[in-house]
This record gives structure tokens, C-alpha cells and sequence, in this order.
């Protein structure tokens, strides 16, 4: 993978502009030239005295659009980003979208041609895990850099084209290491995913497009990742809608086993003059157990009580006196069996369904649910053509279930509930024309094509409409969230930008919108660089401003592990508090291990910047960058001043003791006010020693004015 990095650093200008150099007709600076050459070629383009060749010295070129037919290239101010950029997205450049993958790979450093591939017959297993190949487990070459691999090793994908571990992560490389390139595929998956996105919409689209296409493909991200969102939007309600549906299925089942179906009778029908013989077809309009020559006579419990389980009538049609046999259409133990079939078979897997779709969403969970549905429908379609055409109701109704709220893809769905029906109305039709004596054409007719067929269309349209919609405010949902995180986002580096405090910044935001005046007792630090200005002078501004900075940020994290408040930097002088912005009780001792911390920041700093001998004048035992720490405890008094600019700022005697501590201290040493000694003495990890000469020294003379400010007692 190194070699493969370097690879591409070496060679991301040469190939590229030997890839694109027929274009530029001869302009582009070739870096096998003398160093004499070059400086001459770029001082003319910089005079203007260099042109592009017009379009008829390369045959079917055309001028850059965006310089005019006759105006002059300046091309010598770019950077090697802005130029390999402008050649990358000149359509001048390359005349097709073909050419421009070409030089694309080109500039990567490794697409190989074909043939420079390994050889397929080289080695019976994978270069990379090891793996055998079979005619299952498939070899692939990596299109980058040639390699015999199989499938697992050859997952990742660059233009299109099948790519290894090791390429893929060189081309990652290659983006991080240039922004023209990273922004080249920004572009690239913004136009994916706007393409991904139109076919989101379509359920059928979006299956197809997650199927057919690769693993890492946008659409199948996003749908996966709807179906989720989907299923886990969705579980309460689904569960209530099937357990209400599973109940319904209850009372229609009993209610068709133990009075509808038994009531149903098929008539033999006699005529004693010719003794002829017919079979009346069984539907449900003429088949009820009634006969209007014997009204009073319960025909079905008759039959009940029989000894062959049907009883024959004599019954007078058109004048002739006919023995009409009735007999049940659906004998008890078929009856029987349908019981055992919906009890042991439907309603279990209905409640299995039920229990899947309460778990998280899986790819495995979600083929297992469309499995166990296509059971139940097969289990009512099997009812339905063995038994009663009125199954076919539960099994219209179950389509309408799974329409409206299966965690199934939505075209999986209708592929499923389609094949279904479309089965039922085959079968049932061929079954009508081989026995018409036990399968009415009637029926047929009346339920399934009249009553059931509307309810399975219905359905199917029902739950297209509604997933086609619920895609359609899942993206502006999607939209909403980044749009927001983009906010989010950039208040937060606004929030970095402005050197204001936490709970002053929250302050700001939130109603009525006014930054808070603090007025508590807590602990300042001033730590300031000894003799700032001489070493300022010693050393370049660029240096100086960046050792400025590594200071400091040194001293942001010391504060941030600590609790220590930061309120601002004086130039070198940085400015801390505790006890002021948050409650802290040990205030006092955190911030004098924080000032001590600050001097072993200060080692780091010379050693990492060498800055031994850049001292206080540069010779002695100041020989080091050094900083003198002050602190000092009592009440003080914070808030926000200012109009444009919001600054965040100390107030308060002890604000001045702090500054004089600070000005007064010995370097690489901390000087703390007697109150500050007071309330960090307890702490077993700290040890304090008296400044005798300090102690009572007077900061002014006594003079006419009275006596002069005197320093607290230090330590």
C-alpha cells in the first residue's frame, strides 16, 4: 500500500499532463525540461507573450470558453491544484466522458491494461486471503493494479470499476492528500445520490436498483436504510393492526367452520319418468339446505342424523314428481381438517410474523418475514381451492394486511401478493372447467371476480400510493436532518470563533437573550512570558505567531483537564478564573496546579521549538522561554462589554492583586496571594514556601499622599 501511496505522489503530474498534453496543443510545462526552459516558458506566459494555439493545430479542439478565442492563457499564477483542476473539467480537454475516466485513472497511478493482468490459470487461490477459488467462489482481477483475487477481497469500487484493499485505499489517499480531487468526488457522489434519489421514489425502482447493483451503491444504502426507519416507525402500530386482524381471522374462521360451510348442501336430482340422472353444480345461492315442499323440515339436522349422511325428497318440477337427494357439500371432516390447518399452521406463523417485526431490522429478518407471509398465503389459497371459495375472502383480506403495513419491501410485496392471486384465479378457473359438478362457475364469478379481485386491486394501489408517499417525505425528512446538522454544525464553529464562555454564549441564545453579569468569589491567574520583547525580536513573525499559538493551545487543554475557565490572552499574557463561570469548590488549589502545569507546557514548548539560548538576552541561566505565574482569590465581577466585537471580561480588586503577583513573581515559579494560600493549603498535593523579601514591600513610596499600596503577604 506504500508503494502504492508513493506511486501516486511521484507520478500525479507527469501522467496527467502526458495524458492531457495533445489537448493544451504543447502550453503545458513539461517537467523534463531544463530548469532554463521552464523559468524561461513561465516568465513569457507572465508577459503575455505565450499563446494557446487555436484550435487548428489540434484537429477537432476547440478554445477554452472561459478565455476567449483570442485572449491569452494565463496559466503561470496557478497553483499545481487550480491546473490539473482546470484540465480535469475542460470538456475542451477531453472530448468525451470516456477520456476523461481515462485520464482520471491515469492520474491515480494504477490502472494497469489488460494485458498486464495476472493470468488466470497463476494460482488456484486468492493472492490476498488465500481462499480457493470454485465455481461458486469466483476469481476477479483488481482493475488498479492486476491482481488475482476473489470476490470478498475485491468488494470496493472506483469509477465504476471492481478494486482491492490496498487501491482503494491508496485512491483514499490520493483524495485526502488533494482537494481538487476530494471536491472532484464530492461532485460525484452528489450527482449519485441525486440519481439514487429519483429512484427511491419508485418502490419498484428503488428493489431493482438495490438488487442488480452493487453492495456500496447510494440507492441501496438509502433504501436500507428507509426500510429501517420504516419498520421502526411503524412497530407499534403494526402490532395493533395485526393482532385486530388475527382476531377478525378468529371469528370469520369459526364463523365459516361451524355455521355457514355446514349449512351448504349439494342436490341429486332424479326425474322418475326417464330416470335420468343429473347433478346440480354447488354455489352458494342455490345450495342451502331448503326445500319449498317441506318448509317445516330441518333438512340439515336430517341429514345430521342419517345413516349415509344425506336423506332424498319428493319434490314435484314442471308437473313431474322427481326424488331429489341432499347431501353436505363439505363433509365434517374436511371441515375438520380446515380447523386443523388454520389452527396449527395460519395462526402460528401469523403470530410469528408478528413476533419478527417487533425485533430491529435485518436484511436476514426481512427475507424471513417475506417468507413466512408467502406461507400464509399459500396456506388460504390451498383453503381456498380445496375446501370453500369463501376462504378467498381471509385470503383478499390478507393481501390488504400485508399492502398496508408488511415490513416488506413494497415490491417484494406485490411480486408476492400478485403471484398469489394470480395462481387462485388460474387454478380455480381450470378446476371449474375439469369438474363442474363440484366447482360452480357462479361462485366463481360472483365472489372471486366480483367481490374478492376489487379488494386485492385496491389493495395493491392502496400500498403503492402509500410507500411511494412515505418515500417521498422520507427524503425531505433526510433533506431537513442534513440541512440542519449543516446548521448545527456551523453555529458550533461560530461558537469556536467567538472567544466567549460557555454559559455566556448559552446566555446569548436563549431568552431574553442577554449575556449574564457574574458577581462570585473565585480565583484569577495572569501568566505572562518573561522579557517578551526581546525575544520577539530574535526570531521571524511567521515563528513567533506560531509558538504564540502552540503555547496557548497548550494551555487550553491544561485548562479544559483541569476545569480552569479561560477569559482571555493579553498579547503573551493569558488570563484565566475559577470558581467564577462554574461552581468549584477547591477552586483555589485547581488553579494553582493549573499554574503549575503551565510551566511544564513551557518545557515542552522549548523543546519542541529549540528555543535554548532565546531567552531573557540569550545568555545566563535565562537561557530558556520562561513565564511568571500570578494568582490571587476574592470576589469578582464578569460580564460581556462591547457592540460589534462581544468580549468577556474581569472586574474586581482581585483582578489587580492577580496582574500583581503575576508582575512581581520569579519565573518558572507560582506566586499566590495570601487568601489563595488560605484556601489551597489543605490540599496534601501542594506545598507553598514564603517570599520573605516580598513579604509587606511597599509598591509605592509614602509620600504626602499617605502610604503607599503594599503587596499581600506571598507565597
Amino acid at each position: 500500500m506504500l508503494e502504492a501511496k508513493e506511486r501516486i505522489r511521484s507520478s500525479l503530474r507527469k501522467q496527467y499532463l502526458q495524458q492531457a498534453s495533445s489537448g493544451l496543443g504543447g502550453l503545458l510545462i513539461d517537467e523534463d525540461e531544463s530548469d532554463q526552459e521552464n523559468h524561461k516558458q513561465v516568465k513569457g506566459m507572465r508577459q503575455n507573450i505565450i499563446k494557446r494555439n487555436t484550435r487548428g493545430s489540434v484537429p477537432g479542439a476547440k478554445p477554452f470558453t472561459n478565455t476567449g478565442k483570442n485572449k491569452m492563457m494565463m496559466m503561470a499564477h496557478m497553483d499545481e491544484a487550480e491546473f490539473l483542476e482546470l484540465i480535469y473539467e475542460s470538456n475542451e480537454v477531453f472530448e468525451s466522458k470516456d477520456d476523461r475516466e481515462q485520464a482520471s485513472n491515469a492520474l491515480l497511478g494504477l490502472r494497469v491494461n489488460k494485458d498486464d493482468w495476472v493470468a488466470d490459470d497463476h494460482a488456484k487461490e486468492c493472492t490476498e486471503c488465500g481462499e480457493s477459488f470454485t465455481f461458486f467462489f469466483r476469481r476477479h482481477h483488481c482493475r488498479f493494479c492486476g491482481r488475482l483475487l476473489c470476490e470478498n477481497c475485491t468488494k470496493h469500487r472506483i469509477k465504476k470499476q471492481r478494486t482491492c484493499d490496498s487501491c482503494q485505499s491508496a485512491f483514499d489517499f490520493s483524495q485526502n492528500k488533494n482537494d481538487w480531487l476530494a471536491k472532484a468526488q464530492e461532485k460525484e457522489d452528489a450527482e449519485e445520490y441525486k440519481n439514487a434519489s429519483s429512484n427511491f421514489v419508485s418502490p419498484c425502482l428503488a428493489f431493482c436498483g438495490s438488487v442488480c447493483q452493487q453492495s456500496k451503491n447510494k440507492l441501496k444504502i438509502l433504501n436500507m436504510a428507509y426500510q429501517k426507519d420504516r419498520v421502526a416507525n411503524m412497530k407499534r402500530r403494526q402490532l395493533q393492526l395485526w393482532f385486530v386482524f388475527l382476531a377478525c381471522c378468529i371469528i370469520v374462521f369459526h364463523s365459516l367452520n361451524s355455521a355457514v360451510l355446514p349449512s351448504r348442501c349439494s342436490k341429486s336430482v332424479v326425474q322418475l319418468s326417464d330416470l335420468t340422472s343429473t347433478r346440480s353444480s354447488y354455489s352458494m345461492a342455490d345450495s342451502t339446505c331448503k326445500s319449498s315442499f317441506h318448509p317445516d323440515l330441518d333438512i340439515e339436522k336430517a341429514i345430521r342424523f342419517s345413516s349415509n349422511n344425506s336423506i332424498t325428497l319428493p319434490e314435484e318440477t314442471n308437473g313431474h314428481v322427481v326424488n331429489v337427494t341432499y347431501s353436505h357439500r363439505i363433509e365434517n371432516d374436511a371441515l375438520q381438517t380446515a380447523s386443523l390447518i388454520t389452527g396449527l399452521v395460519f395462526y402460528p406463523l401469523v403470530l410469528l410474523y408478528i413476533y419478527i417485526t417487533q425485533r430491529s431490522f435485518t436484511l436476514q429478518l426481512f427475507w424471513l418475514s417475506e417468507i413466512i407471509l408467502s406461507l400464509c398465503l399459500l396456506v388460504l389459497l390451498g383453503l381456498c381451492l380445496s375446501y370453500s371459495i369463501l376462504y378467498g375472502y381471509l385470503l383478499a383480506g390478507t393481501i390488504l394486511m400485508i399492502q398496508v403495513t408488511s415490513a416488506m419491501e413494497m415490491a417484494v410485496s406485490l411480486i408476492s401478493s400478485f403471484t398469489t392471486w394470480a395462481l387462485y384465479l388460474i387454478i380455480f378457473t381450470a378446476l371449474v372447467n375439469a369438474y363442474p359438478e363440484s366447482y360452480s362457475l357462479n361462485d366463481f364469478l360472483n365472489h372471486a371476480m366480483e367481490k374478492q379481485t376489487p379488494i386485492v386491486v385496491i389493495a395493491w394501489f392502496a400500498g403503492y400510493v402509500m410507500d411511494t408517499r412515505h418515500r417521498e417525505i422520507y427524503l425531505k425528512t433526510e433533506s431537513i436532518k442534513k440541512q440542519r446538522l449543516a446548521i448545527q454544525t456551523e453555529q458550533e464553529k461560530n461558537k469556536k470563533l467567538v472567544s466567549l464562555p460557555k454559559i455566556i454564549l448559552d446566555g446569548l441564545q436563549e431568552p431574553p437573550y442577554k449575556a449574564p453579569v457574574l458577581d462570585a468569589f473565585g480565583t484569577v491567574l495572569y501568566a505572562d512570558i518573561v522579557s517578551f520583547t526581546v525575544f520577539s525580536g530574535k526570531i521571524p513573525a511567521i515563528d513567533l505567531v506560531q509558538i504564540l499559538d502552540d503555547m496557548f493551545d497548550m494551555h487550553d487543554i491544561l485548562a479544559s483537564d483541569l476545569k480552569v475557565d479561560k477569559v482571555k490572552t493579553l498579547g503573551d499574557c493569558y488570563v484565566a478564573c475559577t470558581g467564577v463561570l462554574s461552581l468549584n469548590a477547591s477552586h483555589a488549589a485547581a488553579m494553582v496546579k493549573f499554574g503549575l502545569g503551565l510551566h511544564w507546557n513551557m518545557r515542552k514548548l522549548n523543546i519542541k521549538w529549540d528555543l535554548a539560548g532565546k531567552g531573557l538576552d540569550g545568555k545566563g541561566p535565562d537561557t530558556d522561554l520562561r513565564i511568571r505565574v500570578g494568582i490571587a482569590s476574592g470576589p469578582a465581577i464578569g460580564g460581556v462589554v462591547g457592540g460589534k466585537k462581544y468580549i468577556f471580561d474581569l472586574w474586581g480588586d482581585v483582578v489587580e492583586q492577580a496582574e500583581l503577583m503575576e508582575s512581581g513573581g520569579i519565573p518558572e515559579r507560582v506566586q499566590v496571594s495570601h487568601s489563595t494560600w488560605l484556601r489551597s493549603s489543605k490540599d496534601p498535593n501542594l506545598k507553598f514556601k514564603c517570599r520573605p523579601d516580598a513579604e509587606q514591600e511597599v509598591l509605592k513610596n509614602d509620600g504626602a499622599n499617605g502610604p503607599g499600596k503594599r503587596f499581600p503577604t506571598v507565597y
